[in-house]
C-alpha cells in the first residue's frame, strides 16, 4: 500500500515529520499501482486547492478575529524513485530518458556522462506538448524523447 501525505515545512524540525503533524491525503491500494492518469486524478483536487491557497486566502480564528492571511505552496515531492517519477510526470527509471535533472539516456549509462541539465522551462513546455498531443501514440513520443509527460505537479 502507498500513500500520499502531505507535511508542513513550516513547523519546528522536530515537530514536522510527526504522524500527529502530518496530513494522509490518499491511501493507494495494492495489489496494482495505479497509472500515471489515475494519479493524476486523485491529486487534481490537490492541486486546485494548492493555487487557491497559493495566492492567500484569510483565516477567521479566536487569536486572529479580524482574520490572518495564510499562504500555501507545494515546495517538493519526496518519495522512491518510480514513485516521484509517476507523481511529477517523468517517465521510469527503465525508460530511454530515465533522469529527471539532465538529458542522459540509458544508452550512455555505461559512459557516466551526465547530459545537459533540463530545466523547469523544458520540462513544463514538454509536459504541456503531451497534455496538448491529439493521440496516445503522439503522448508516447513525446514521452519517449523527452522523458516527460504531463502531470497535476508540472
Amino acid at each position: 500500500m502507498g500513500c500520499i501525505f502531505l507535511r508542513f515545512l513550516n513547523l519546528p524540525p522536530n515537530l514536522r515529520n510527526k504522524p500527529g503533524y502530518s496530513l494522509l491525503y490518499s491511501i493507494i491500494p495494492e495489489p496494482n499501482a495505479p497509472n500515471t492518469t489515475a494519479i493524476s486524478n486523485v491529486l487534481r483536487p490537490l492541486v486546485n486547492e494548492l493555487l487557491i491557497l497559493k495566492d492567500g486566502v484569510k483565516i477567521y480564528t479566536s487569536d486572529y478575529p479580524k482574520g490572518r492571511e495564510i499562504y500555501v505552496q507545494l515546495l517538493s515531492s519526496v518519495g522512491d524513485l518510480v514513485a516521484r517519477h509517476k507523481i511529477v510526470g517523468f517517465g521510469s527509471h527503465s525508460a530511454s530518458q530515465f533522469c529527471s535533472w539532465c538529458t542522459a539516456e540509458l544508452k550512455d549509462l555505461q559512459a557516466m556522462s551526465i547530459g545537459t541539465f533540463q530545466g523547469a522551462h523544458e520540462v513544463r513546455e514538454a509536459a504541456n506538448t503531451w497534455k496538448s498531443a491529439t493521440s496516445i501514440s503522439l503522448q508516447e513520443n513525446i514521452r519517449k524523447t523527452s522523458g516527460v509527460r504531463w502531470s497535476q505537479l508540472n
